[in-house]
Order: C-alpha cells, then sequence, then structure tokens
C-alpha cells in the first residue's frame, strides 16, 4: 500500500493531464452544516440508497437548481482505504459512460460525495422489469460499458466491481450507461498490485470463485 493514501481536494477535475492529489488531511475544506445547506437542499423522495458505506440522498443544488446524488458517510473508521482509493480514482475520470464526480466536502458528521444523478435506476432494475434484453438493446449498453471500462483503463484505473448493480442509466430519452461506485478500484500507479479477490462472487468467472479460498482477504 501507498505509505500515505493521497485524495483530491475538493475541486471537480475534467479530463486533461492528471491532477496532483493531495493529502486526506487537505482532501475536503470542512464546512458547517449551514454553509453545506446554503449550497445544497434535499429533496423530498426516500432515500436514493443505504448501505455499510452510509445513506446516498437525492440533493438539488441551490444555485443551479440540478439534481445530485450526495453519499453520506460517517466521520471516523468508515472512512477506509476503499473510501480513499474511491475518491482518488474516481476524480481522475471524466467520461459519459461514468458517473461524474462534482466534488467532496466535510460535514461535522460526515464526509459527502456529490456525484451526478441517474434518474433511470441500476441496469439491473431495467432489466429485472423487462424481463431479458434482446440483442439489439443488450448490445447497445454492452458498447457502453465497454467504451467506459476502456476509458478506465486507459487511464490506469481498474474498477474491480463491475456488475449490473454498479451501472446506472440517466433518465434521457436515449438512456445512457453510467459506471459507479469505485470503492475496490485500484490505480496502477498509485496504490500496490492487487493480491486478493474482489468484488460480487455471482459475477466471478467460475475459475476465479473455486480459487477464492486459497486468495487472503486483505485488499
Amino acid at each position: 500500500m501507498h505509505p500515505s493514501p493521497l485524495l483530491p481536494s475538493s475541486a471537480p477535475f475534467s479530463g486533461g493531464d492528471t491532477p496532483t492529489p493531495r493529502p486526506y488531511a487537505a482532501m475536503a475544506s470542512a464546512v458547517s452544516t449551514t454553509e453545506h445547506d446554503l449550497k445544497y437542499e434535499p429533496c423530498d423522495v426516500k432515500n436514493l440508497g443505504q448501505g455499510n458505506f452510509g445513506t446516498a440522498k437525492l440533493m438539488k443544488c441551490r444555485k443551479t437548481g440540478h439534481l445530485l446524488a450526495i453519499k453520506y458517510i460517517d466521520r471516523g473508521d468508515k472512512i477506509d482505504d476503499n473510501v480513499k482509493r474511491e475518491l482518488v480514482n474516481h476524480r481522475l475520470l471524466d467520461h459519459p459512460n461514468i458517473i461524474r464526480f462534482v466534488e467532496c466536502l466535510l460535514t461535522p458528521n460526515h464526509l459527502a460525495i456529490v456525484m451526478e444523478y441517474a434518474s433511470g435506476g441500476e441496469l439491473f432494475e431495467r432489466i429485472c422489469s423487462k424481463g431479458r434484453f434482446g440483442e439489439d438493446e443488450a448490445r447497445f449498453f454492452f458498447q457502453q460499458l465497454v467504451s467506459g471500462l476502456e476509458y478506465c483503463h486507459h487511464h490506469g484505473v481498474a474498477h474491480r466491481d463491475l456488475k449490473l448493480e454498479n451501472t446506472l442509466i440517466d433518465g434521457s430519452t436515449t438512456p445512457r450507461l453510467k459506471i459507479c461506485d469505485f470503492g475496490y478500484s485500484k490505480h496502477s500507479l498509485i496504490d500496490s498490485e492487487p493480491k486478493s479477490t474482489v468484488g460480487t462472487p455471482a459475477y466471478i468467472a467460475p475459475e476465479g470463485n473455486c480459487c477464492i479460498s486459497q486468495i487472503p482477504s486483505t485488499v
């Protein structure tokens, strides 16, 4: 593991040269709840998701009116290496088929990760609602997935947990696929070489599943 995990500044990054990462302590500007509320306001809907990582909420930018997804993670032990890698690696990526990283903020109780909102939900839900995809529709989404993945690899980022639940759909008439959740990702230059198996067993190739028990569980 890199001796000193690096995290991005709160300013968004868009293409071009790789930015100079900043130390974790300087990763985000500490803001009071009042300042946070001046920038974003909640929407009157249920949470977008909740899990071990924290809670994702639908919020509105007061300045632009745009809807955004904000992931709130409790400050403390929950901000682990996976969260740090997610911030570093996601911020480096700017592609139509990857959920856009906007910024991150520190509130008194949470780390708030602000991201693009994909109103179409998970690709998994779309397939379940239809029962199955025809060849044309499957190819349409798969081409977008490959495009986003190729961009990640070109910039040295391996996602390491690609699955239907980590691919979202925007709300446009012609739906656009968006890769999300870079918590298990690693960068070829910043992070150590992967030594373990991560991801979701149902999406791992059979030859990988048979070897899981022989691989250490450390990331």
